[in-house]
C-alpha cells in the first residue's frame, strides 16, 4: 500500500464508527460546542490523547519549517480525529511583517497545510478551505498542469497520489464539512 511521505499510514480502512472524534471541548461543554460549530478550543499543552498530541506536535513542527515563522507563542486544538486529521489554530511571531500572526494548521494522514484565518472563523471553515485548496492540486495533477502556483503538497504530483488524496478529501468533506457541527458525535477526554 502506498503511504504519504512523512505522514501516517493510510486511514482508508478505518471503521468510522470506531474512531475517537475530538472536538476540542471539555465534556460538560460538548453540547454548546456542537451547537455553535466553533467549540471551545483546548490549549496544546492540555491535550491528553497521545495520538492527538502527536498531531499537535506535527502541526507545530510543520509551521516552524517555514522561514517566515518565528517563535510559536500558543496553539489550540479546534478539532481532531486521532490518527486521521487535526485542525489547530496557532499564534506565532512572524519573521516578516507581511505574514499573518495566527494561522490554521491542518495535519494528519494527509499533506499538512497552513491557512489564513480571514475567511475561516471556525474549524469546519478551515477544513473546507483545506479541501478546496487540495482539490485544486488534485485537478492540476490530473490535467497535467504545473503545481507551482497551487498549495504545496508533500508528495510527487502523480495521478496515483492525486487519487489517494482525493479519496481522503471526499471522506473529510462527507464526514466533517458537509454536516452540521451538532451532528458530529464527540468522544472527548
Amino acid at each position: 500500500m502506498l503511504q504519504w511521505t512523512g505522514l501516517r499510514p493510510s486511514a482508508e480502512h478505518h471503521d468510522v464508527g470506531q474512531k475517537r472524534w475530538w472536538l476540542g471541548t471539555q465534556p460538560e461543554s460538548l453540547e454548546i460546542a456542537a451547537h455553535t460549530g466553533i467549540g471551545l478550543m483546548v490549549p496544546l499543552s492540555k491535550i491528553s490523547n497521545p495520538e492527538v498530541r502527536g498531531l499537535a506536535d506535527e502541526a507545530v513542527r510543520f509551521l516552524e519549517t517555514h522561514s517566515w515563522c518565528g517563535r510559536v507563542r500558543s496553539g489550540e486544538l479546534a478539532f481532531a480525529v486521532a490518527g486521521v486529521v487535526g485542525v489547530f489554530k496557532i499564534a506565532f511571531e512572524p519573521a516578516r511583517s507581511d505574514v499573518d500572526s495566527v494561522l490554521w494548521i491542518i495535519t494528519g494522514d494527509l499533506p499538512p497545510a497552513y491557512l489564513v484565518t480571514d475567511d475561516a472563523p471556525d474549524w469546519q471553515s478551515a477544513l473546507a478551505a483545506y479541501i478546496d485548496e487540495m482539490r485544486t492540486w488534485v485537478a492540476a495533477v490530473r490535467n497535467g498542469s504545473p503545481t507551482a502556483d497551487v498549495i504545496p503538497v508533500s508528495v510527487a504530483p502523480t495521478v496515483e497520489h492525486a487519487q489517494i488524496l482525493e479519496s481522503r478529501l471526499d471522506f473529510l468533506q462527507r464526514e466533517f464539512v458537509a454536516v452540521s457541527a451538532d451532528s458530529i458525535e464527540g468522544d472527548v477526554q
